[in-house]
């Protein structure tokens, strides 16, 4: 989403744009994991066949740090914006985890989207509390699992400083399809028996930030636990990028300052004319997030190669960028209309 938007507003911008993208087809997380009950894969078409064909040059499977160099795309090209998203599942050190039956939250959600899963007539358990982790939870309801249990660290109460990171819509969705959230509460140990996997121990979970900041900082107590049955357990804490392509510089100006745009004319040479937007910045945003640090970036672009205007870093508050348009913006009118409601899954 974050790249194919800077490519639409650049090319609004005249300029020549070319993407490439390692997978057959354009459109990340919109197109290969965004389950379908939320995103329609023919609106999600429409959206994709209107913005390419406003010109972009497409290249499909090539993966660049293996097809080609950021090095040979810097001869040609005057500037580039990584917009790789966020697509590697975060690791999780539970006693157990090279049990047969263990899955992971973004592979699992690609799987669901063409129809496939190994949850067929199982008891499945998520372990998350963000929005993947319900994704996860409600496609396997979909998918035709026995039953589903959601366990996370955080508390159900949306009211709290430990809350849930899922959206409150998305939480009371998957309750009235029937998954079953076991809120503070972390696991402890993947229990299998004859090489077969038949549960998940847990261990109460007391306290998951610290202070006013919000350190990630989890605190148990060991004397209450319990277990949950169950034949498959998905993991969905989170997803991180893969940095393994860029050079040193530009992976640790991403990582330190968190930045969606990395450049500035008073910069050294290897990180001018290189930007970096999307779930590479920060994999906590929302698509329509993404579609405007995609504009945001391609208008940075466009400052940049014309020389005017003053650059600045871009950080999570979009509003701290410093750029003014030279032309006119002008503003249509927006329509009213009905929303279109999701279907729920009846719990029978």
């Amino acid at each position: 989403p974050a790249g194919l938007s800077a490519a639409y507003f650049l090319t609004r911008m005249d300029y020549p744009v070319t993407v490439f993208e390692s997978t057959k087809k354009p459109g990340g997380m919109l197109l290969s994991a965004i389950p379908s009950y939320r995103l329609p894969e023919h609106t999600a078409e429409y959206d994709m066949e209107k913005i390419l064909s406003s010109g972009i040059e497409v290249k499909t499977g090539i993966t660049i740090g293996k097809d080609i160099s950021l090095d040979d795309l810097r001869k040609d090209y005057k500037a580039i914006i990584l917009a790789i998203g966020s697509q590697n599942a975060k690791k999780s050190r539970i006693e157990g985890i090279e049990s047969k039956g263990v899955l992971y939250g973004i592979p699992f959600l690609k799987d669901a989207k063409i129809g496939k899963g190994k949850v067929l007539k199982k008891r499945t358990i998520i372990i998350g509390g963000g929005n993947v982790a319900i994704d996860c939870a409600r496609s396997a309801l979909r998918l035709g699992a026995k039953s589903v249990d959601l366990v996370c660290l955080e508390t159900r109460d949306l009211s709290s400083k430990d809350r849930m990171p899922a959206h409150e819509l998305e939480i009371e969705e998957a309750e009235k399809e029937g998954v079953k959230i076991h809120d503070c509460w972390g696991p402890k140990k993947i229990v299998s028996e004859n090489g077969k996997l038949t549960g998940l121990e847990l261990k109460k979970c007391t306290s998951v930030y610290e202070g006013k900041e919000r350190k990630f900082n989890p605190e148990f107590d060991e004397t209450e636990m319990k277990k949950i049955d169950g034949a498959i357990v998905i993991i969905a804490i989170g997803q991180v990028p893969d940095f393994s392509f860029l050079p040193s510089p530009i992976k640790q100006r991403i990582v330190i300052n968190n930045t969606v745009i990395v450049n500035h004319s008073t910069m050294e040479t290897p990180l001018r004319g290189i930007f970096a937007v999307g779930d590479i910045t920060d994999g906590k945003k929302t698509v329509v997030d993404a579609i405007e640090m995609g504009r945001k970036a391609a208008q940075g672009v466009d400052c940049y190669i014309r020389k005017v205007g003053k650059i600045r870093r871009i950080f999570e508050r979009l509003s701290e960028f410093d750029y003014q348009p030279p032309y006119k913006i002008v503003r249509k009118r927006i329509l009213k209309g009905n929303r279109v409601e999701q279907n729920l899954l009846d719990k029978e």
